[in-house]
């Protein structure tokens, strides 16, 4: 009889697919690697870095690869796009390079599922502008911030550069 007994689906650590987001705005990602534990321990490549093989878009932003490079451009709607992996993931170590925009607003979702409409509900790492919590942890149509960002951390963020 607990606060999430109506809900089981929040606050457990659950398999799900790993989603990129992007909100309005030019986003960039590379260098998507996953190492699932503790069954699997060699590293996978998620994006090889010449397609879009192994991963699904939903809602209207266009997602392509571009020199290497996962790109995304926003859809006529100015809403949000996000590129899932078609495999779910449930332990892993998971390293993403990002580079962020100063008026962006991105994210990588893990331990997700997607619903009808496009919308992702799982849990968001958040990449965003300084002073927007870039590496908290919010768990998206759920409880909002589970982990924010201490404002010294804030100027770790290094925008229109690579951050891993």
């Amino acid at each position: 009889s607990g606060k999430w007994e109506n809900a089981p689906e929040y606050g457990l650590a659950r398999k799900g697919v790993i989603c990129l987001q992007d909100h309005g705005s030019a986003a960039w990602f590379r260098n998507v690697k996953i190492k699932e534990l503790p069954r699997k321990t060699q590293e996978v490549n998620l994006f090889n870095g010449v397609d879009l093989t192994g991963w699904e878009a939903y809602g209207t932003e266009k997602w392509y690869v571009q020199d290497g490079l996962l790109v995304c451009e926003s859809g006529p709607d100015k809403q949000y796009g996000y590129l899932a992996t078609r495999e779910y993931y449930d332990n892993f170590d998971l390293s993403v390079e990002f580079k962020q925009e100063a008026d962006g607003n991105s994210g990588v979702f893990i331990r997700s599922f997607i619903e009808p409409g496009a919308i992702v509900n799982g849990w968001q790492v958040e990449v965003a502008p300084k002073g927007n919590d870039t590496g908290g942890i919010y768990e998206s149509y759920g409880r909002g911030w589970l982990v924010q960002i201490p404002d010294e951390k804030e100027e770790i963020l290094k925008v229109g550069d690579w951050n891993t």
